[in-house]
């Protein structure tokens, strides 16, 4: 009689926890992180699931060498404690160096949510040799939203890896020193601290760009101390060279554009979350998925 009673008080955990939808990560323990994010993507495999919690308190969360750890479901919020204590990191082997080679997360979901948290790519940059290509997000899902997220590495720290895709920061912080946020897509930052070692007095540099499209605009930059430091005027010539072999002959074409990269305060004006997204509203999301997550953390208090 009592292990049947047993059995039914465990079934009705199990029941009450898929019913709240959420799953709680051990403090520092990376295998419990990394079971959460398995079982999380079991959960939420259906695109038309339920929101899904996952709980990590602040702590230490080292993956070693291990890379590209998926999420594949959909309407996952990975809830930190506080963007600054709670630290997820890998270090990839240098030898595996690489853009779609090294990135602690490679999110394929939709409607994804990460929130006060750190993602901390540690390849040992200088030691990588001509390139040093450290991802911690790679993200070819949709719509993904990071709220209070510290990304940390020097190159291509942030990769949205979707051209048809849509992706939101807010009050967050972006890493490197050089070609650190790259891909496709429409991504926008609100209120976001980019942060690089300095800045390059062309403001583009065409060299590692390699492309001559027109539409790099800059308004309003600010350094740390909140000082305004956008020029008047910057005119910049892009330039993108190809190669290709015919036989013997290398044939080499070359294409420019130059263009003014500072707008005015009426350009800048025309760029506003509804005319780049359209009917998603990260912003209403980010809101009400930070007042339930509130609530959850404080449970684990």
């Amino acid at each position: 009689m009592k292990r049947y009673v047993l059995m039914t008080l465990c079934l009705l955990a199990v029941m009450f926890t898929r019913a709240q939808q959420v799953v709680t990560v051990k403090a520092g323990d990376a295998q419990s992180l990394l079971d959460a994010v398995e079982e999380a993507n079991k959960r939420n495999a259906d695109k038309d699931c339920k929101w899904l919690y996952v709980l990590i308190p602040d702590g230490l969360y080292d993956l070693g060498e291990k890379v590209l750890t998926r999420v594949t479901g959909h309407h996952i919020a990975f809830i930190g404690q506080s963007m600054e204590g709670t630290v997820i990191q890998n270090k990839p082997d240098v030898k595996n160096e690489g853009i779609s080679k090294t990135a602690i997360f490679l999110n394929r979901g939709t409607d994804n949510y990460f929130q006060d948290l750190t993602l901390k790519n540690d390849l040992d940059y200088y030691a990588a040799g001509a390139a040093g290509r450290a991802v911690t997000l790679q993200d070819k899902g949709n719509r993904t939203i990071c709220n209070r997220v510290r990304l940390l590495s020097y190159q291509d720290t942030y990769y949205s890896d979707n051209d048809l895709s849509q992706f939101y920061f807010q009050d967050s912080e972006i890493h490197g020193t050089v070609d650190f946020i790259c891909g496709d897509g429409d991504v926008w930052f609100e209120r976001c601290r980019i942060v690089t070692e300095k800045l390059n007095p062309t403001r583009f540099d065409w060299r590692g760009m390699n492309t001559v499209r027109n539409d790099f605009r800059e308004y309003g930059t600010t350094d740390a101390q909140g000082r305004r430091i956008t020029p008047q005027s910057n005119v910049v010539e892009f330039k993108m060279t190809r190669k290709k072999q015919e036989g013997d002959k290398e044939i080499v074409t070359e294409q420019r554009c130059t263009v003014e990269t500072i707008i005015s305060e009426q350009q800048a004006a025309r760029y506003t979350l509804d005319n780049v997204f359209g009917d998603w509203k990260p912003q209403c999301i980010a809101r009400q998925i930070e007042k339930k997550a509130k609530k959850k953390m404080e449970r684990l208090k």
